[in-house]
């Protein structure tokens, strides 16, 4: 299994990385800041501009998993434009793979062809 994690610099982001290490399961993570990239094996970086549409397309290489953490703080006050902003964040950039795990602040929605856990 090889999963690829947006939002990974994040609190529950640098977690699930934690926990991916312990199980040996190799990880690609996205981020927007060029300073943070890494490769460390197990654990690799690569730079991700969503406003531009620019993604280093080698994040994808045998990757199954996509864990969506990243989009718009949650800790600002929810307006409803601010939950608009965030739906929006959480939706865009979305590719097909075989298994798919969207987390927010209230929910998590985890389908290959069926839902398993929806709240």
């Amino acid at each position: 299994m090889k999963l690829l994690v947006t939002g990974a610099t994040g609190l529950i982001g640098k977690k699930i990385i934690d926990i991916a290490k312990e199980r040996n399961i190799e990880v690609h993570f996205l981020s927007t800041r060029k300073d943070k990239l890494i490769d460390s094996g197990a654990l690799k970086g690569f730079y991700w501009n969503p406003q531009k549409d620019e993604i280093d397309d080698g994040c994808f290489e045998g990757v199954d998993t996509l864990i969506h953490l990243a989009g718009a703080s949650i800790s600002k006050r929810w307006t409803t434009k601010n939950k608009k902003e965030i739906i929006r964040d959480q939706v865009n950039n979305i590719y097909d793979f075989r298994k798919f795990t969207f987390c927010n602040f209230y929910s998590i929605y985890s389908w290959t062809e069926n839902v398993y856990f929806q709240r």
